[in-house]
């Protein structure tokens, strides 16, 4: 990412006259070892010197930056990933139907020094990587964004519900902390017109809310029938423009005896 915004401070820490400037921005080379600093408080996680360098010199990630009179208090760190390169853990997100060419966003690291929390700089950081997910081309293929949490971590888990995410799975012992195991949670949110995948047990109960009575139960099925019957009359019609006249009426009597029956 290229883009560097320069903010006043003037109204985001009006009670801290010592700030004179705030500069949101991507990593560059020179900030691996504040990065370092930065994240050995935020994270209880060990990170190698690589990821340290890697993050802030390779293509391959977003990234974005808060600096405070020339420090760094927080940043951003994402990485899109083809729908094939999702771990096992994380299997799901993206039904089956969705071709190894959907892509997902990882949100690897998000975090804000504990005095400049409250000023909605993590809200901000989050928002600019979600216009990006959802801009040129990555309108069509970027399907949703997701991270992990520690399960304890309430304040995150408020955050990330605050800003329109879903828990996805719980993770048992996906951690590993000063030699202890932690839980995680999965959270996601679903872009760019997409919904979430239906689950086997989400079409049962989708099926029953409809399906309650015998004779509901036939006309939902007669209904399911003519929709495969026009779906498959498009594809016709599609594929050979010489019968579609012919499909195009046959799928407007359809409706009409759907109506019918819905009626």
């Amino acid at each position: 990412m290229e883009a560097t915004e320069a903010v006043s401070a003037a109204g985001v820490f009006a009670d801290d006259s010592s700030i004179r400037d705030l500069t949101i921005r991507a990593l560059e080379p020179c900030d691996a070892q504040d990065v370092k600093l930065v994240c050995n408080q935020l994270f209880p996680i060990d990170y190698t010197d690589e990821w340290f360098e890697n993050i802030c010199s390779s293509a391959r990630f977003f990234t974005l930056a808060v600096f405070v009179n020339g420090r760094l208090i927080g940043l951003l760190v994402a990485e899109i990933r083809h729908h094939s390169k999702i771990n096992l853990e994380d299997d799901g997100l993206l039904g089956s139907f969705f071709p190894d060419t959907a892509q997902a966003a990882y949100i690897m690291s998000l975090g804000v020094l504990q005095p400049y929390r409250r000023h909605r700089l993590a809200s901000t950081l989050l928002d600019h990587l979600l216009q990006y997910l959802t801009s040129g081309d990555r309108v069509d293929t970027v399907r949703c964004v997701f991270l992990h949490t520690m399960s304890d971590n309430t304040a995150a888990i408020s955050f990330y519900y605050r800003h329109h995410f879903r828990q996805h799975r719980l993770l048992k012992e996906y951690y590993v902390i000063n030699e202890s195991n932690g839980d995680a949670i999965c959270f996601v949110r679903y872009l760019n017109g997409v919904s979430p995948p239906m689950s086997f047990w989400d079409f049962i109960s989708f099926l029953g809310s409809r399906c309650f009575m015998p004779s509901a139960c036939l006309g939902c099925m007669m209904r399911c029938v003519r929709v495969v019957r026009q779906l498959f009359a498009s594809v016709v019609e599609h594929k050979n423009p010489a019968v579609g006249n012919g499909c195009s009426a046959g799928a407007a009597d359809m409706a009409k005896e759907d109506a019918k029956l819905m009626a």
